[in-house]
């Protein structure tokens, strides 16, 4: 059903996530040239296990690209994470989060995972079921506080500085609203 302005939601072929984990509470974030998705992490049966995996929709062919998953380090947020893409590097930033089943407290590990595209390309094509050596976590220094599903954004001050802004969220007991605002200038953390 089209709005008044013509525009209405499309069905697209890629099934629902059902690869490993049913992806409740997961995080979303697409490639800067919208030709994948990227689903980090989740809840599966029932909330008692946690998906500790990036899971990648290619969007050109609508699949899921099942020999193309990376293990999360142990100790990141695998759910209630914040997610951001970087915009002139294949590069996503995940932010604090719950790092374990069931209602455990958030983490204040961050991390930054960089991959190559050729690579997934060539293990996306090969039906081995391989270890992908295609990304590398990078730790971010940690959080002061730890926080549920922040809001993560990546900003520029207009002279091509690029920096993490994290805001909001949840505080680590889940029973306020979280009023910081904190920022990470990515340009020394990259060099390094």
């Amino acid at each position: 059903m089209a709005n008044a302005a013509g525009i209405s939601w499309g069905v697209e072929r890629a099934p629902a996530l059902r690869p490993e984990f049913d992806a409740m509470e997961a995080g979303y974030v697409t490639s800067r040239d919208h030709a994948l998705l990227f689903c980090v992490g989740g809840f599966a049966n029932q909330y008692e296990q946690t998906s500790p995996v990036i899971q990648i929709l290619d969007t050109a062919r609508s699949e899921w690209r099942k020999h193309a998953a990376q293990r999360l380090p142990v100790g990141m947020g695998v759910t209630h994470q914040g997610l951001a893409m970087d915009p002139h590097r294949n590069l996503i930033y995940l932010v604090s989060g719950q790092p374990t089943a069931g209602c455990g407290p958030p983490t204040t590990r961050s991390a930054g995972w960089s991959w190559d595209e050729q690579c997934l390309r060539i293990r996306s094509d090969s039906r081995a079921d391989l270890p992908l050596l295609c990304g590398s976590f990078h730790e971010l220094p940690p959080l002061p506080r730890a926080r549920y599903a922040p809001a993560v954004a990546i900003h520029s001050n207009g002279s091509h500085s690029l920096a993490l802004h994290v805001m909001a969220g949840f505080n680590e007991a889940r029973n306020a609203s979280a009023n910081e605002h904190w920022r990470l200038p990515l340009d020394t953390w990259l060099d390094t």
